[in-house]
């Protein structure tokens, strides 16, 4: 991502409202991120796929979720498992690993006490 200073773009605006048809474009004041600026077909696109995203974590078949102790929720996305759990407006995911892999067993374990 191309990084501009709020003060430059005064003064380069058509570069940067080019290149942020090509990806995302980072403005920055005193060095610090203050603004991005990006195309409409990028801004969609992120839309579409957070939409896509809480709908796989919020949907429950009959066999997803699989509840866990003191609300954690185990969920199965095709080979992979995820270890969340739902607050008010948050799910906090603190584990994403294979199916039947020991490991990941043994860190849930230590991360749940």
């Amino acid at each position: 991502m191309r990084h501009f200073s709020v003060d430059k773009i005064k003064n380069t605006r058509s570069e940067v409202l080019s290149q942020a048809t090509v990806e995302p474009v980072l403005l920055t004041t005193e060095s610090q991120s203050s603004y991005v600026v990006m195309s409409v077909e990028s801004y969609e696109q992120l839309i579409n796929r957070l939409a896509q995203l809480e709908d796989l974590v919020f949907s429950a078949s009959p066999n997803c979720p699989f509840k866990l102790a003191n609300g954690w929720y185990r969920n199965f996305y095709g080979r992979t498992q995820a270890f969340s759990c739902a607050h008010a407006d948050l799910v906090e995911v603190i584990l994403v690993g294979k199916r039947n892999d020991n490991e990941v067993y043994k860190q849930l374990k230590r991360l749940l006490g």
